[in-house]
């Protein structure tokens, strides 16, 4: 848990500085409760996944989601 720490919280910190530059005025509150939903996110579903599937199932279903996500932003984030 302290290495978790370690390596989160920096990058939480990194995470909010770039979203307060980037995200317009009046939608800052709605940009910092997706970004803190999808975290938490983030944080459960290796437990969720831990506590239904094996060990090797869990990396195959976390490495497939981690790479659909890494998929799906850019279509979901380009401007229109």
């Amino acid at each position: 848990m302290i290495a978790l720490g370690l390596g989160a919280a920096p990058l939480n910190t990194i995470r909010s500085h770039a979203a307060e530059a980037e995200a317009p005025p009046l939608r800052k509150a709605e940009v910092f409760s997706v970004l803190f939903a999808a975290n938490n996110i983030g944080f459960a579903l290796p437990g969720v996944l831990l506590a239904i599937l094996p060990l090797g199932a869990t990396l195959i279903v976390g490495g497939a989601s981690g790479f659909v996500a890494l998929v799906a932003a850019p279509l979901l984030l380009r401007r229109r």
